[in-house]
């Protein structure tokens, strides 16, 4: 059996040609629709209603699908009333339907596929009955008016971006038998203050709570295996957090930028302290690493400014560059013999930088520290030339503080602008701040942002810090 859609005066005229049958007339309904042997499919809506019930039959058979795009962009629609026995709602089904204030999702529904709700900007609350096994990517996607939502024990799956950017919502819970957040899952949740993740969850994606800027507290399951990169970036209002002996994965910037976290325990389970994990966590005051580690990885803990002291265990043999760059309260470091490399600036900003020079510098020989500073200066300056990006951002610093070198700010930013255009965060955040000040070039905001954005973007704390005083994201 097949089907056939004719419009005529506006609305759709079904004909069902069968082998053998003549064409006959049908029901006249506001949706193009199929009909199989599992049920009728709502294919589009082109009606010009705002309140919408779905027919549970139409010509004698169940309705039991919403297709993909069935209502898409449909701006004037506000409410809809699945009916009971539809079991799937399409990918894409209700994507961009901006007035969506209401859905009633029957318990028959197994399935909500992905992009199903994406950008239903108006869509302040929604219940999933506990037939739903299936959240799809991006389901939810943009509902930046959601405040709450239930989900069921029945949902197994939740996809990526699945509530990307739900801004208003301030609380959800994770039914127990999720397994995994997926990457983006609550990317961008500025209002979310709680979440509870359940003790079969075994990873948290990349990027999973990214932004979640009223979250206070996380408790991690004894279970969790892996916490991906930026999985907690920019959770500003996050305290503390203890991350349970399952876990041998923390990616980079898994904590980038979380201002207010007081204190972590890292297990012993981890071997490498990833690229960035804790840059800019300004309010540490303590963290305990373990004998696992081997490696510390560079700007993993960058920035944070109320670390007093730290005992590094001997597993460790590399100190990568910028690991503790610009910790301004680090007093007191304890290094063992098992270290056998020590990065560029590992220790740069910090009041025990000289110390850590004078009795580890054949460690740091091979990543450019010289017995002199001018030497130091001419080592940056040949690497810039070749277009290392770190080294002329070094060399920037070096003009534009005269250290090691006469003072020139116009070649500091020269240096600078070379750096940041290849990317590097520090240089960009420098640059801008050149533009902001007048500084070896002319004052120019607009500048000035753009270099901000394109550091803070990176996560590059002082960037972000610089964006909020001036009352911009």
């Amino acid at each position: 059996m097949s089907t056939k859609f004719i419009r005529r005066f506006g609305r759709v005229l079904i004909f069902t040609v069968m082998l053998g049958v003549m064409p006959s007339l049908l029901a006249e309904v506001p949706f193009q629709y199929s009909i199989s042997n599992n049920g009728v499919t709502i294919i589009r809506y082109i009606g010009e209603g705002a309140d919408i019930n779905i027919p549970s039959n139409i010509e004698g058979s169940p309705v039991t699908s919403i297709g993909k795009e069935a209502f898409t962009d449909c701006s004037t629609l506000t409410n809809v009333v699945i009916p009971e026995g539809l079991t799937t709602i399409g990918d894409d089904a209700f994507r961009g339907c901006k007035s969506l204030t209401s859905v009633t999702i029957p318990n028959s529904v197994t399935t909500i596929g992905g992009f199903a709700f994406n950008g239903c900007s108006s869509l302040t609350s929604i219940a999933i009955p506990n037939s739903v096994t299936t959240i799809g990517d991006f389901a939810f996607n943009g509902c930046r008016s959601l405040t709450s939502i239930d989900i069921p024990n029945s949902v197994t799956t939740i996809g990526i971006f699945a509530f990307y950017g739900c801004r208003s919502l301030t609380s959800i819970a994770i039914p127990n038998r999720v397994t995994s957040i997926g990457d983006y899952a609550l990317y961008g949740c500025s209002s979310l203050t709680s979440i509870a993740i359940p003790y079969r969850v075994t990873s948290i994606g990349d990027y999973a709570l990214y932004g979640c800027r009223s979250l206070t507290s996380i408790d991690i399951p004894n279970g969790v295996t892996t916490i991906g990169d930026n999985a907690f970036s920019l959770c500003e209002s996050l305290r503390s957090v203890t991350i349970p002996n399952s876990v041998t994965f923390i990616g980079e910037h898994a904590f980038n930028g979380c201002s207010s976290l007081t204190s972590v325990t890292i297990p012993n389970s981890v071997t490498s302290i990833k690229e960035g994990a804790f840059n800019g966590c300004r309010s540490l005051i303590s963290i305990a690493i373990p004998n696992s580690v081997t490696t510390i990885g560079g700007f993993a803990f960058y920035g944070c400014s109320s670390l007093t002291s730290i005992t590094i265990p001997n597993s460790v043999t590399t100190i990568v560059g910028w690991a503790f760059n610009n910790c301004t309260s680090l007093t007191s470091v304890t290094i063992p013999n098992s270290v056998i490399s020590i990065g560029k600036d590992a220790f740069a900003g910090c009041p025990c930088e000289d110390w850590v020079a004078k009795n580890y510098r054949h460690l740091m020989a091979d990543y450019g520290v010289a017995q002199d500073v001018k030497e130091t200066v001419e080592r940056y300056r040949k690497a810039a030339e070749q277009g290392d990006a770190d080294a002329q951002c070094s060399l920037g610093v070096c003009y534009a503080t005269g250290d090691g070198i006469a003072k020139d700010e116009q070649e500091a930013v020269k240096w600078f602008s070379k750096a940041a255009e290849q990317g590097e965060p520090a240089a960009q955040f420098a640059l801008g701040k050149c533009y902001s000040d007048g500084r070896g070039v002319a004052q120019d905001e607009k500048e000035a942002v753009k270099w901000f954005r394109k550091a803070a973007e990176q996560g590059q704390t002082g960037a972000i810090d610089m964006l909020r005083r001036l009352g911009l994201k």
